[in-house]
């Protein structure tokens, strides 16, 4: 078996080295991990939620004429939790109605002589049911099946620009909770001076300045400068996804009114893919008519291009706790061990006595347990003091 045994070495410098690892310890301990770590303070985590409400005009060219777009035309739908989508380009098919008609399609090529059309098939590939006609321009041979459908259908086309939506403004409520500690915090400070709660589309994709929007809060801004160049480069016409995130690091000893969150904004998708880049979707805007005896069912058919924000609120809050401080101590004080230790590995394989240290520390004794310690080899009283 193996015991620890303990020797005494008188040794000034080995007395140092072994103080100055403890000193350094102690001073790791006390300032890294209590007061900067705040190892003194119970944790838990922030939970919470993000109102947004949108402001701005922007406007389209259609046939050279100005439209205008206010928030209730850009931002679609009107309202959801914790997001937002602005539209900063669309394609429009308008005047759709119930009807038989047909689109361009390798898949709905037919013939008059040899009518592949089925009555009734419906697919994935096209929009609508078969009706067993082939269609087929004046004269031709060649045409499309039809289809029952909304019609005319959509077809793929350059999508316009919604100007000025970089200037739209996001005004962002958000609210974040500690269950434990019974405390709530908000981006809210009574007025929108500290900018803590509004922020312009544009800023948010590429103007970040040093101190914007204040100096007392960080924010960091999606790297985007080019989605709004109207040119090869404007990303506009594909859109993107942003995740904005409030997050707050409380310390919950102090008044809570001092406790602001960090902002970030990070694109999410990949910009570079090749295919269905960026973030886009289809709705509808329904109206009819009514002749006096037959009323007849439209929809305009919007496919929008743009930027879908989420935001996420969250954080963590720290108050003081006997616990915690008393655990942080405990665990930062059993890391003294680490001073011997090293001393140990100094003196047995760097110090140039070495050998004569390893004599004293490791000893091997073969006996009866029953014989009297007088009686055993090595049983002299040896003090290692070298000399200095």
């Amino acid at each position: 078996m193996k015991t620890v045994k303990l020797v005494e070495i008188r040794h000034w410098k080995l007395a140092l080295f072994n103080y100055l690892v403890i000193l350094t310890i102690l001073l790791y301990v006390i300032v890294a991990q209590i007061v900067l770590k705040k190892g003194y303070q119970a944790t838990d985590t922030l939970v919470g939620d993000v109102n947004i409400k949108m402001k701005g005009t922007g406007w389209s060219l259609v046939n050279g004429d100005i439209v205008n777009w206010d928030e209730y035309d850009v931002v679609t739908p009107a309202k959801e939790e914790n997001a937002f989508f602005a539209t900063t380009s669309y394609q429009i098919t308008p005047k759709q109605t119930r009807g038989e008609c047909t689109t361009p399609s390798s898949v709905l090529s037919c013939t008059t002589v040899n009518n592949t059309c089925q009555y009734g098939l419906v697919s994935s590939k096209w929009s609508g049911i078969q009706t067993g006609n082939c269609l087929t321009e004046p004269g031709a041979a060649s045409g499309y099946c039809g289809l029952y459908s909304w019609c005319p259908i959509e077809q793929d086309a350059t999508p316009d620009r919604v100007y000025n939506v970089e200037s739209f403004t996001a005004f962002t409520k958000a609210y974040a909770r500690s269950n434990r500690f019974g405390v709530s915090v908000t981006n809210v400070k009574n007025s929108t001076d500290g900018q803590l709660n509004l922020f312009s589309i544009g800023q948010t994709l590429s103007d970040c300045r040093p101190g914007y929007p204040s100096s007392n809060i960080s924010i960091t801004c999606a790297n985007m400068p080019n989605y709004f160049n109207n040119d090869t480069n404007g990303e506009y016409k594909s859109g993107a996804l942003i995740i904005g995130i409030f997050n707050w690091d409380c310390d919950l000893d102090r008044d809570v009114k001092d406790c602001s969150p960090s902002v970030s904004f990070y694109r999410v998708d990949s910009p570079k893919s090749s295919f269905s880049k960026g973030y886009n979707f289809r709705y509808t805007k329904t109206f009819g008519t009514y002749n006096g005896t037959e009323w007849t069912e439209f929809r305009d058919l919007y496919k929008v291009y743009g930027l879908r924000y989420v935001f996420l609120a969250g954080g963590r809050g720290g108050k003081f706790d006997f616990v915690a401080l008393g655990t942080s101590l405990g665990s930062g004080l059993a890391l003294l061990g680490v001073a011997t230790l090293l001393t140990d590995l100094l003196v047995v394989y760097i110090a140039p006595q070495r050998q004569n240290y390893k004599v004293h520390k490791f000893e091997s004794i073969a006996g009866d347990l029953e014989r009297e310690p007088e009686d055993l080899p090595g049983s002299e009283k040896t003090s290692l003091l070298p000399r200095a």
